[in-house]
């Protein structure tokens, strides 16, 4: 039996949002996307976890998952036309570093670049900022220079 006022849509959402939710709260759940655990502080899980409290983040969470997800990163990617540096952790398990080869390909062109950053999960600018912080500060460099 459904809770009144509710379609089956709406309960599905809420299940998932539920389980992000407590996923977030847990430090367990994050760091399977971080290869360096010790990168997973309280600090981080707070912060992660912070906007599933909001009162409207159920609804935000459920517009997300039913959003028209819009044009593909190969329709996108040729129209931009800055200078980009990509940043990939090699060790990421939602977007390995297979699935990179378009923005491989686009580092050959002038002002652009692609790093794929070694024992690095989804997250290199909090797993890594040790390598992350001198590779953008360099590449910025480059371009102004």
């Amino acid at each position: 039996m459904m809770a009144a006022g509710l379609g089956l849509w709406s309960i599905v959402t809420l299940y998932l949002y539920w389980q992000w939710f407590h996923y977030t709260r847990q430090s367990w759940g994050i760091s399977q996307v971080y290869r360096r655990k010790a990168s997973v502080t309280d600090e981080l899980v707070d912060m992660l976890h912070g906007p599933s409290c909001h009162p409207n983040a159920q609804k935000v969470f459920a517009a997300i998952l039913t959003a028209d997800p819009g044009p593909s990163i190969d329709e996108l990617l040729p129209r931009i036309n800055q200078p980009m540096l990509v940043l990939w952790g090699e060790a990421d398990p939602w977007t390995p570093v297979q699935g990179a080869k378009l923005f491989q390909d686009r580092a050959a062109l002038p002002g652009n670049g692609f790093i794929s950053i070694p024992d690095t999960g989804h997250c290199p600018h909090d797993e890594r900022p040790e390598i992350v912080n001198p590779l953008v500060l360099n590449w910025l460099a480059s371009l102004a220079g």
